[in-house]
């Protein structure tokens, strides 16, 4: 018996194999994303501790997000955190 080729492989062939081989739910895994998903996320960074660059110093505002301190400040805003 011959390998098959691509040609004798169908697109639904392949992705039942490979929706078969990939997602497999078993109860461990269940159980770790449950788990996983009562968890916290990292906690930020104080602002105090990120380095400003741009002369501006402990202010909230009017730093460029060219600064780290004025990036962290502009994504934090951005997403309600700050």
């Amino acid at each position: 018996m011959s390998e098959p080729t691509k040609g004798d492989v169908t697109p639904e062939d392949v992705r039942r194999v490979f929706s078969m081989l990939g997602s497999k739910s078993t109860p461990a895994k269940t159980a770790a994303a449950a788990l996983n998903g009562r968890k916290g996320g990292r906690p930020q960074t104080p602002l105090s501790e990120i380095e400003c660059i741009c002369g501006r110093g402990d202010s909230l505002e009017g730093h460029p997000t060219t600064c780290p301190r004025g990036l962290v400040i502009y994504r934090r805003k951005k997403a309600g955190t700050l």
